[in-house]
């Protein structure tokens, strides 16, 4: 930091000082000033899989129009079976609309069936 951003920045602190407020600054070299606490910045988790990646795996599986009572099977593949019956119901959902489908886990596949339209 320069002598004269320095020399500024200790002139505004006095300012908010007097104010009684509470404050931290963090230079871009790392030096602190005030007392308020600063709580780390939460991160998100890292994806399991890439995006977009479930979806490319079940949707070649469904034919949205298929009709009401067409059972349709989407093999696990190397994905858990409630992983792609989430992002299914979730696709559907949006498609279809709420309570217009079933859903269903075997051994081997999930089977979806439309109920309504």
């Amino acid at each position: 930091m320069k002598d004269i951003q320095r020399k500024e920045l200790h002139r505004v602190l006095a300012f908010v000082e007097s104010l009684r407020c509470t404050y931290k600054i963090i230079t871009d070299d790392g030096e602190e000033f005030g007392t308020l606490v600063v709580a780390p910045v939460k991160t998100k988790r890292p994806l399991t899989y890439a995006y977009g990646e479930i979806s490319n795996w079940y949707r070649p599986y469904i034919d949205l129009n298929a009709g009401v009572g067409v059972v349709q099977e989407i093999p696990f593949g190397k994905f858990p079976p409630e992983t792609i019956r989430s992002g299914l119901c979730s696709w559907l959902t949006r498609e279809w609309g709420k309570d217009t489908y079933t859903t269903a886990i075997t051994d081997t596949h999930v089977e979806l069936m439309q109920t309504s339209v």
